[in-house]
């Protein structure tokens, strides 16, 4: 490359996509290549047709040393693609967490949106990076920005089942109950996935397992429309309302997506839940006690003597003997 620069080839030439000898540099990890062309005066900027420019391209690739150079020089890190997309939140959204430490420390917005309302923290939890979630946690990320469909950043995190990520997002304080421009909230979106341990998560915390979205489904109703039997199970293990009807008067049994299974399941839960209520368990607990000592009374004789030595045996028996009339006394 240098023998051609030097013999004059354009060093802002760009491909069918727009793209220049830097960027390819700058994507490819090439770091030689890179400083002959910023040593030559060539555009750190351009961008291709996507608006990807060269700092992007490092960013997406995960090549730290190219980020840095290319800052050093002077790129600038709020330079988005035409969606939107931010340096920063390439790199949140690729797992690249020392580049995303980095622009934090050189001041790129924590909280910019791009064209989805979509944050570092939202694509940094919907592909499980947690430790970029905690980074992002820790620099102060706002937790409550929806995006354009209303999903804060613990849905997406439920929605795609990181158990880690929506552990750090709860800790941290996200709020369990939010809801998207649905009415769902991060439970349903676990629940009718058939997320198991993360539902469970969300109830232990406490997350309203009754909660309606705008169409009256809770989660039991998705769960059951979904088919998602053991999420089924767990809800009503935790209480899930069974008689809750959505917006045309269906209860979770009658939704479509039933099963024999689910059904039978919804069926079995009454007696499930009564044979596991904490006062027939009491109960039972106090008739077996009582017949146990019944049991015990009726193995007892009816009155029981002192036991004697020998010495209070032989005088009871004189005493007997004493009290008895002779043969010859006259009456």
């Amino acid at each position: 490359m240098r023998s051609q620069l030097e013999e004059g080839a354009n060093k802002n030439e760009i491909t069918n996509k727009g793209r220049t000898a830097m960027w390819h540099a700058a994507g490819n990890g090439h770091s030689e290549n890179l400083r002959m062309l910023l040593e030559q005066g060539a555009d750190k900027e351009k961008a291709d047709i996507d608006g990807s420019s060269p700092l992007l391209a490092a960013c997406e690739n995960g090549h730290l040393s190219i980020v840095r150079l290319l800052v050093e020089q002077g790129a600038d890190i709020e330079k988005a693609k035409v969606n939107k997309d931010t340096p920063v939140l390439m790199a949140s959204s690729n797992g690249y967490v020392e580049i995303a430490r980095y622009l934090l420390e050189k001041g790129a917005d924590i909280n910019k949106v791009n064209e989805e309302l979509c944050t570092c923290l939202h694509d940094a939890s919907r592909y499980g990076h947690a430790e970029i979630v905690r980074l992002l946690l820790e620099r102060g990320a706002a937790m409550e920005k929806a995006e354009i469909d209303g999903s804060t950043p613990l849905y997406v995190a439920c929605e795609n089942n990181h158990l880690s990520v929506v552990r750090l997002l709860v800790e941290h304080g996200a709020k369990k109950d939010t809801i998207n421009i649905s009415g769902d909230t991060p439970l349903m979106s676990a629940s009718r996935e058939g997320h198991l341990e993360v539902t469970r998560y969300l109830l232990d915390q406490g997350a309203d397992r009754d909660k309606a979205n705008f169409d009256g489904w809770t989660a039991l109703h998705w769960s059951t429309f979904e088919r998602q039997l053991e999420t089924v199970k767990m809800l009503m293990v935790y209480g899930a309302d069974l008689n809750a009807r959505d917006h045309h008067g269906r209860l979770p049994i009658e939704m479509w997506g039933a099963t024999k299974e689910i059904k039978q399941a919804i069926r079995d839960e009454p007696r499930r839940r009564m044979d596991e209520a904490p006062g027939k368990r009491a109960t039972e607990q106090t008739t077996s006690a009582s017949t146990q000592q019944d049991k015990e009374v009726e193995e007892e004789p009816s009155s029981k003597k002192p036991r004697l030595n020998e010495a209070e045996e032989g005088k009871v028996a004189d005493e007997d003997q004493d009290s008895e009339p002779s043969d010859g006394e006259d009456d």
